[in-house]
């Protein structure tokens, strides 16, 4: 049986390094903000976890940088819609990820993607990753053309 031979470490590390990203994980139930940030984690990305808007407003207004924002949309649609315009009055073109337990209607700009319960870790981590892929045209939009 051929396999391919196995990287060393350091080129691995070397690897995650250059494709790390910043995620802020916003989530009221700390289980939860743990478990998406176990998953992402190994992946190679830094994660920063706000229990809520208020909380994730204030990191971005501190300065924090963050390359995607993943909101479990458990709550109201307009609170959700609140709190995305909220925090992209500083970070315009920031991609969001909602993670809803069912149909959704949301009134932002650019849009975000929708990622509905049940999903396993491997159609998370995809959907991520296609997220922090997609091309930013000047407008801020998403390139949909990828």
């Amino acid at each position: 049986m051929n396999t391919l031979p196995t990287p060393p470490i350091t080129a691995l590390a070397h690897a995650q390094s250059e494709s790390r990203k910043t995620i802020l994980v916003v989530d009221a139930s700390s289980e939860m903000a743990n478990l998406f940030a176990a998953i992402l984690r190994p992946a190679g990305h830094r994660v920063l976890v706000a229990s809520d808007a208020e909380t994730a407003g204030r990191m971005v207004r501190e300065g924090e940088k963050f390359d995607l924002m993943l909101v479990s949309a458990r709550r109201s649609p307009v609170a959700i819609n609140d709190m995305v315009r909220r925090l992209r009055t500083t970070r315009p073109h920031m991609p969001v990820v909602l993670l809803a337990t069912g149909l959704i209607a949301l009134d932002v700009e650019p849009p975000a993607r929708v990622l509905a319960w049940p999903f396993c870790s491997e159609q998370f981590l995809t959907t991520v990753r296609e997220v922090l892929d997609e091309p930013v045209l000047e407008s801020g939009l998403q390139s949909l053309a990828a």
